[in-house]
């Protein structure tokens, strides 16, 4: 089952019709911007189209290729957002339609929406000096970013209105009174913590609700000697984690505002991010390492070796797919989509049917086969 997404198509599934290189294929759900629709047997490697048969009119051709069994699908360039200017970093809205990009002269907007007719337009707002790191609230509201030259945080607004990216401009210009390195917002959207060159996390109340909105309210020493810009919070909250280019990762209880640990990390780390779940942390490093720490031990517990400097790390959230596997040879038997995270463990019944739950607010029921998963009945919920 594969997701095809774009915007012009035909809200029934019968209006549609999808050619795999000649082939067509059945469509399980339609909507204006997204078809999901499973892949004919036999299919072959080439050109897939989506033609609305009410319009007339036809999609143009995307590049499908049938994987051998030994192969593992890799992630491919579906477009290209021409910035003008060096990125520095970059952070997505929780609702996936715009990303910001820190650059050298400021900062850009550019929509990813695949269904928006604007997919892949920038607007550039210029700031003298560049901006080094930036971050999005929760809501999506706000993004804030900060630039080393000119010792600030800058609030951004997050939200297009009848101006579209042109309304995505500056809101506050806040004095860090020292060089910020990094930005990173708390889960619940109320605190930012900004890496300084002062070896010290400031923290800033960023609750529009608050009468300290947008000021600093505290600070939290590091104990370390050359503090970087990349940081992460764990998805409750509770943990703060901070790199430093002695090889070390910082960890500190946000709410008891006290250190936890300090883990070795490489020689020099470049990013760290968490896990969905929260349990593990990975940091990369120039020399090609990418280390895993528990944040339940607080400790490494792996190194992966990956060959050439790594930077940036990001994390998938939770799965969308529903896996079977060959117990025998560890084998991937199927694979299904749902239109949400897998968060339940599925529960099967002796005639082979697998229930379980989506966050797509559906119940699903497979009827479990060698090599494919089919159907019996789906129910919201």
């Amino acid at each position: 089952v594969i997701v095809i997404a774009g915007y012009g198509f035909a809200e029934l599934p019968e209006h549609n019709l999808v050619d795999f290189n000649g082939t067509g294929a059945a469509i399980l759900e339609a909507s204006p911007s997204r078809l999901i629709v499973e892949v004919p047997p036999g299919a072959s490697s080439g050109s897939v189209t989506v033609t609305d048969i009410s319009g007339g009119g036809t999609s143009n051709p995307l590049s499908f290729t049938i994987l051998e069994g030994e192969e593992a699908a890799r992630g491919y360039s579906v477009g290209t957002a021409a910035l003008g200017s060096m990125p520095r970093g970059l952070t997505i809205t929780p609702g996936g339609d715009l990303v910001f990009v820190a650059t050298e002269d400021g900062y850009c907007a550019v929509a990813v929406d695949p269904g928006s007719p604007h997919y892949l337009s920038v607007r550039a707002f210029g700031v003298a000096g560049g901006m080094n790191s930036i971050d999005a609230t929760p809501d999506g509201s706000r993004v804030y970013a900060v630039s080393g030259a000119n010792e600030k945080i800058y609030s951004i607004n997050a939200e297009p209105g009848a101006g579209g990216l042109d309304d995505l401009f500056v809101l506050n210009e806040i004095d860090a009174g020292t060089r910020p390195l990094g930005i990173v917002v708390g889960p619940d959207g109320y605190r930012a913590y900004v890496a300084t060159w002062d070896n010290t996390v400031q923290v800033y109340d960023i609750n529009p609700s608050s009468a300290s909105f947008d000021m600093q309210i505290g600070e939290i020493a590091t104990g370390v000697s050359s503090l970087k810009g990349a940081m992460a919070i764990d998805p409750a909250g509770n943990l703060l984690m901070m790199t430093s280019g002695e090889g070390k990762v910082v960890v500190h209880d946000i709410a008891a505002d006290s250190p936890l640990a300090v883990i070795d990390a490489g020689i020099d780390p470049r990013d760290v991010t968490v896990d969905p779940a929260g349990d593990r942390a990975y940091v990369t490093d120039d020399n090609g390492m990418l280390s895993v720490i528990s944040l339940g031990m607080l400790e490494r517990v792996a190194d992966i070796t990956t060959g050439g400097a790594l930077r940036g790390a990001a994390v998938t959230p939770g799965g969308s797919f529903l896996y079977a596997v060959n117990r025998e040879d560890g084998s991937l038997k199927w694979k299904y989509y749902t239109g949400g995270s897998i968060f339940s463990s599925p529960a099967v019944l002796p005639d082979g049917t697998i229930y379980f739950g989506s966050m797509d607010r559906h119940v699903y029921a497979l009827e479990d086969s060698v090599t494919y998963a089919k159907l019996k009945w789906r129910q919201r919920h």
